[in-house]
């Protein structure tokens, strides 16, 4: 054996030899501890299939990693308590943070009572907590039951109409003394819906206290005797919001009343149900509403452009899909329409998409969407002119006269193995002048590296002192390519999580 070969399995071993696990490639890794696991899960925490594990493998893993950093007694209950709370107000999903609230519960009733709240916030977050609790507990504790106590207390007509089974199940199971409530007879009302059908009668004289509870009754009652103009006229002169009268139609697909929900909808609700809308016959209204929504609009409804990203790859009507398109494509004015603040300036910046098989495997979501995303959102806002697009090989995109989503297609595409360090060797090949910050969006699962990401980004930080690595995790398996010292040293962060909260992050903890 060559003296070169004995070095480069002494440069391997210095590299690996604190490594604690293997990834799913069997290539030494480190397994993300702590709060970076918590947020890791909180964050990214899909329960879908992914590339190295199947839905059940994943819930699996990831509620015995939850459990196990929730009832860690080194880990701060504060800290806890935020990340929970961060993750259901700004993150993508609402089943981890509900999940690691029931969790909580078993380490601090306290904590649990305190956040409760804050993280059950819709019916539908009600429902999930009582399936959640049933499932894995099995009971209601004190704590339990007067956090739901004080959720009911809170209810009021639009949530009686909207969450009207959830709460009627939050009442049987909790069985709160509802007279002594300042909003007992709408409890009431709720509860005994559950039970048996309302009639006119009562709906009018029991409930007047709730004009919009007498007025959704009556709509109801309308609709399932085929009065639908009847039905129409209470709906306008009581103001039913778009979100009631979706929960009180079922399935119906009358155009009228759709035409009607769609006036009454709010921006992001009309996202939401474009393919609805279509299916009943509204496609050239839906058009004309998309056309008029200003970039402006979308801002101030607080509507990250995520969700439209979201839209597009669900719409299924080709001409909507351009519609989308062309929303999107406005965005791409960073003066115009900033994204990103003040902080962003001053840096240069590389962008470098993950797009191998891992990547691109159609999970739940596929990870290149999420890549292809933040990368269109990152190359046209901060005017990167190349992209480096990796797998075990490097390819550079110039997209310099390219739109929105022909950068999104441009990194959606199968790749070959995983080398994460090829885009830091490739800039130091190629590069004269090494951009400030680095981002690399991945699964973290690299193998097939010639040289060490550590070893790649120690010769990067040689020729730029102060170069940043930012790392931005989009699939939460739990492996990390560096140990946490070498981050800590070196400037390597790691953000996990699909949308804006993830730049938030970047501006807090990497360009203050």
């Amino acid at each position: 054996m060559s003296m070169k070969m004995v070095n480069e399995i002494l440069q391997d071993y210095a590299d690996y030899r604190t490594a604690d696990t293997v990834n799913y490639e069997g290539h030494p890794a480190w397994q993300r501890k702590g709060l970076e696991r918590l947020r890791e899960i909180l964050f990214v925490g899909t329960v879908g299939n992914q590339f190295y594990v199947n839905s059940n493998e994943n819930i699996s893993y990831k509620v015995k990693d939850l459990e196990q950093l929730i009832m860690d007694k080194d880990i701060p209950i504060d800290e806890i308590k935020k990340l929970i709370v961060s993750a259901r107000q700004e993150g993508l999903f609402r089943t981890m943070p509900i999940l690691a609230l029931v969790l909580l519960r078993k380490r601090s009733p306290k904590a649990f009572s305190e956040i409760f709240n804050q993280v059950i916030i819709t019916g539908n977050d009600l429902e999930d907590f009582l399936d959640i609790n049933q499932n894995l507990i099995g009971g209601f504790g004190r704590a339990a039951k007067r956090a739901i106590h004080g959720y009911l207390k809170n209810a009021n007509q639009f949530y009686a109409i909207k969450y009207r089974k959830q709460l009627a199940d939050a009442i049987a199971l909790s069985r709160p003394k509802i007279d002594n409530f300042e909003n007992g007879l709408l409890l009431k009302y709720i509860y005994m819906t559950k039970k048996k059908k309302v009639d006119k009668e009562t709906a009018i004289s029991r409930f007047n206290k709730y004009p919009q509870i007498t007025a959704a009754e009556l709509f109801k009652l309308y609709i399932s005797d085929g009065l639908i103009d009847k039905a129409l006229a209470v709906a306008k002169q009581a103001k039913l919001p778009a979100d009631l009268l979706i929960g009180l139609i079922g399935n119906l697909n009358d155009k009228k009343i759709w035409r009607i929900i769609m006036q009454n909808m709010g921006l992001m609700q009309f996202i939401k149900y474009i393919n609805k809308l279509i299916s009943v016959g509204l496609k050239e209204e839906v058009i004309a509403k998309l056309k008029d929504i200003t970039p402006e609009a979308i801002i101030k409804a607080k509507i990250f452009p995520y969700r439209l990203f979201v839209a597009w790859l669900n719409a299924t009507d080709p001409d909507v899909k351009e519609q989308l398109v062309e929303l999107l494509s406005k965005f791409q004015d960073p003066q115009k329409y900033p994204v990103l603040n003040k902080k962003w300036q001053n840096h240069t910046y590389a962008i470098c998409p993950d797009v191998s098989a891992s990547m691109t495997w159609k999970g739940q979501p596929p990870a290149a969407d999420i890549a292809g995303f933040f990368t269109a959102v990152l190359a046209k806002q901060l005017k990167v002119e190349e992209v480096l697009a990796w797998s075990d090989t490097v390819e550079p995109l110039d997209i310099r006269n390219k739109s929105f989503m022909e950068i999104y297609q441009d990194v959606h595409k199968n790749g070959g193995g995983t080398a994460m360090s090829s885009p830091i060797l490739y800039m130091l090949e190629n590069y004269k002048q090494l951009p400030d910050i680095v981002f690399i969006i991945t699964d973290s699962e690299t193998w097939n590296d010639d040289v060490s990401v550590k070893r790649a980004w120690l010769d990067y930080k040689r020729r730029n002192p102060k170069a940043k690595l930012v790392v931005i995790e989009v699939a939460g398996y739990g492996h990390s390519v560096i140990d946490e010292d070498f981050a800590n040293r070196y400037d390597i962060y790691t953000v996990f999580g699909w949308t804006d909260s993830v730049f938030k992050w970047i501006e807090l903890k990497v360009l203050s």
